[in-house]
């Protein structure tokens, strides 16, 4: 039987402490989503949620979500060595994006992960928005490594500032999860470049089974290179039917979203196509795209201050041979 305990409310102490009870008596919870995102908990906040999860022993699925917090180092390992106990967790979703977090911290939920390497089937790790270098990140991608029985990965480590050998480290990992039929990478505003851009890569080439990806490398300095590199990749998702894409504000020129156009085309599974705009953005632009025959749906985030540039992207959209529906955000 599964339980579900659902908190998504302002008075972190008052629902530990009114809950605190029923777990000593009840460990058969199996599911757990805990949203205490953006609530200033801080040490003392995530000590005592450490304590509240030390009772559900007998947990599969976890949704814990501390953005935003003000967490430090202390905080992140009381709770991860809670994890640590817990052996059953299969499902797990841990957001500890802006917060107080660096690289020792990365070091323990690497270690935490590897403790559940062989077990868990559904993971997704939130960090964006903390300093963490590319040894840091290295952490994760070893974890990884062993996480072969994954179908579904989320990795947001956006806006962390770690480079090329970073994103080397996480494609390396993600080499093995040949199971991952849904995967979310957001890696966007850091300081990737072509070597790192080349290693996702061949990662993605690897994902046979992948059906959905959402892909965001967005304001990183990838060129031409990367960009050839990457459609190459996606070319290989020859199963894919949802792609999210945004790869706006690095260094790609016409060459590099041509490139990335003919892959789009090439998909003869894909049919529905999210992509993030700026102004002047090249892609979708091509006789290549325009032709698509597979693609029946267009979902474009335009990011455009002037309401001409936004006609222009949907109106270049609208060309698109076999589109049946467009939405705007």
């Amino acid at each position: 039987m599964i339980s579900l305990l659902l908190c998504q409310f302002q008075y972190f102490y008052t629902f530990l402490k009114l809950n605190l009870k029923y777990l000593i008596k009840n460990n058969t919870i199996q599911l757990i989503k805990l949203i205490f995102s953006s609530n200033k908990i801080q040490y003392e906040g995530a000590h005592y949620l450490a304590q509240y999860l030390k009772k559900c022993l007998n947990l599969e699925k976890l949704q814990l979500d501390l953005y935003g917090n003000n967490i430090d180092q202390n905080g992140v390992s009381e709770l991860l060595e809670v994890l640590n106990s817990i052996q059953t967790i299969k499902d797990l979703e841990i957001w500890l994006g802006y917060n107080n977090i660096r690289d020792d911290s990365v070091f323990s939920l690497g270690k935490t992960l590897h403790r559940f390497s062989n077990q868990i089937t559904k993971l997704t790790i939130g960090l964006s928005e903390n300093e963490i270098s590319d040894e840091g990140v290295n952490a994760i991608g070893l974890a990884l490594r062993n996480c072969i029985s994954l179908t579904k990965l989320g990795l947001f480590l956006y806006k962390c500032k770690f480079g090329d050998k970073g994103a080397v480290s996480i494609a390396m990992g993600m080499k093995n999860c040949t199971q991952i039929t849904d995967l979310t990478f957001s890696l966007f505003g850091n300081e990737i470049s072509h070597e790192g851009a080349h290693e996702v890569s061949i990662s993605l080439s690897n994902l046979k089974n992948l059906r959905n990806l959402n892909f965001e490398l967005d304001n990183n300095n990838i060129g031409d290179q990367g960009a050839i590199s990457i459609a190459t990749g996606l070319t290989n998702c020859s199963l894919l039917e949802n792609l999210t894409l945004s790869v706006f504000n690095n260094k790609i020129t016409n060459q590099g979203y041509l490139r990335i156009d003919q892959c789009l085309q090439s998909l003869a599974n894909l049919q529905i196509l999210e992509c993030h705009l700026i102004k002047d953005e090249r892609l979708l632009k091509s006789k290549h795209i325009l032709e698509s025959k597979n693609i029946k749906v267009i979902g474009l985030y335009l990011w455009c201050e002037q309401e001409n540039e936004r006609i222009a992207h949907k109106q270049k959209a609208l060309k698109i041979l076999r589109l049946v529906q467009l939405k705007v955000v």
